[in-house]
């Protein structure tokens, strides 16, 4: 006997005038996956779906390991209730068309106890849910089967619609694809949605994942949908708060010259200046200047740390220099090497090399060749 939270309970049949009655031991306020989908699909948020997915996989795994295989697993056969911390509960019912397998290992076994043919015990909309295998040939069914239901579910739990209108759409899906192509429907897909959902609802037997594959793909589907790499920003374009390449975000833009950006920003705790080239006819310019930065040891020049590609921009971090410019009344400037100036202020390090080939000019953080 199978006990599970997952798994909705029943009593015995009892009969009646029309036939064996099964009565099942459904709360009130829950509703059929089908049913809940078309009421609630649309607002329904990527980690309610995502619960749903793993509830039932988690069930399914569970009769699995009790050798028992549902074979006719459909959104028809799940009842999903919403509860007062507003997660989502969820049980499988119709387990009267399953089949008890000898062995663990086997995709296929002996059946011990199932009805001859799960059509004949469910509802037509439930056939676009069916491996192809459970409505051919005889009464044994494979922990396969159940495999291919949930990578169905799947497509219906993150796109809000069947994965065919009936079982010859599905079947004549199944002949163009193999497996079931959720790009078809959801634009945008993660990549570990699509594999999830091509390798559990397969045509092909041998292509399809176990169970324990199964849960792994979900888990990557996860990942990929709650903790999404972030788009990066071209520095170009950047703005307070946007994430670049290589994990910078930026703090503040410090300006524009006419070969390059500077930026102010943080990585990994650390905050530094970063200097890209505005277009790839000054990433030599910018590599040049970073080499020269490395060379030079003075103190009142900043140092260079990295050179770091973005797209196909090259840039590269420099300590900052501060908040003091060039514009305040207070001269911060520092004698260069030779010079018999005494500074009459604080002496900060500049922001730019003060000589580059012919020599650079400082302008609002950045460096211009002169002449």
């Amino acid at each position: 006997m199978l006990d599970h939270p997952g798994i909705l309970r029943a009593d015995p049949p009892t009969d009646c005038e029309f036939g064996p009655v099964l009565f099942l031991r459904a709360e009130p306020d829950s509703q059929r996956l089908d049913q809940f989908m078309q009421l609630s699909g649309q607002e329904l948020a990527v980690d309610h779906r995502l619960a749903v997915l793993r509830q039932i996989a988690d069930t399914i795994r569970y009769a699995h390991s009790k050798h028992v295989v549902h074979r006719s697993l459909s959104p028809q056969s799940i009842y999903v209730r919403k509860q007062p911390d507003s997660t989502l509960a969820v049980q499988i019912c119709n387990w009267q068309t399953s089949a008890r397998l000898m062995g663990s290992t086997t995709t296929e076994g002996t059946r011990v106890s199932a009805s001859l043919h799960a059509e004949q015990l469910i509802e037509d909309v439930s056939l676009a849910y069916l491996a192809p295998e459970a409505l051919t040939g005889g009464a044994d069914g494979g922990y396969a089967q159940d495999i291919f239901s949930l990578g169905a579910i799947a497509y219906l739990l993150f796109t809000g619609k069947p994965p065919a209108a009936s079982q010859a759409e599905l079947q004549e899906k199944l002949r163009a694809t193999s497996g079931l192509d959720i790009k078809e429907s959801l634009d945008g897909a993660v990549e570990a949605l699509v594999d999830l959902v091509q390798f559990s609802a397969n045509g092909d037997v041998s292509l399809r994942d176990d169970i324990d594959q199964f849960l792994a793909r979900l888990d990557l589907v996860e990942e990929q949908l709650t903790h999404p790499e972030v788009d990066s920003i071209n520095p170009l374009r950047a703005s307070v708060g946007c994430q670049l390449e290589n994990g910078f975000k930026v703090i503040r833009l410090l300006g524009k010259g006419a070969t390059a950006v500077a930026l102010l920003v943080e990585r990994q705790g650390h905050t530094s200046v970063l200097k890209v080239a505005r277009s790839v006819d000054f990433n030599a310019r910018i590599k040049r200047e970073f080499e020269l930065l490395k060379r030079l040891n003075w103190p009142q020049i900043v140092s260079a740390t990295e050179l770091y590609e973005f797209g196909e921009l090259h840039g590269f971090t420099m300590e900052s220099a501060g908040d003091v410019t060039l514009a305040q009344p207070r001269s911060v400037l520092s004698a260069a090497p030779g010079s018999d100036r005494t500074p009459t202020g604080p002496e900060p390090k500049l922001f730019v090399p003060l000589y580059y080939g012919r020599g650079l000019a400082a302008c609002g953080g950045l460096a211009e060749p002169l002449g």
